[in-house]
């Protein structure tokens, strides 16, 4: 995002944390920002919950392509799991 003029670093909205969610999972915010995204993420339940959504999200995704053994998907049948990896190997840019 790195608007300057929307980030007021202290305290945090809700809004401003989901505008921020990204750059802060990525650090790549200023140290005064980290901390009072971070000061927000103690205090507000519903973002905690949002920016750990945000990182099971990053890390299936990073996963989805590596092989695993068929038992290690927990949840989803076995064909909605292959349908969601193919969707994401399609996606995935070409290198």
């Amino acid at each position: 995002m790195s608007d300057e003029t929307f980030f007021e670093p202290d305290p945090v909205t809700c809004r401003q944390l989901v505008a921020f969610a990204s750059d802060y999972l990525d650090g790549v915010l200023s140290s005064e920002r980290a901390r009072a995204v971070a000061e927000h993420l103690a205090a507000c339940a519903g973002c905690h919950d949002h920016i750990d959504q945000l990182r099971t999200t990053i890390e299936l995704t990073r996963t989805a392509g590596q092989a695993r053994p068929p038992g290690e998907y927990p949840g989803a049948p076995a064909h909605v799991r292959e349908a969601l990896l193919a969707a994401f190997r399609a996606r995935r840019p070409q290198r």
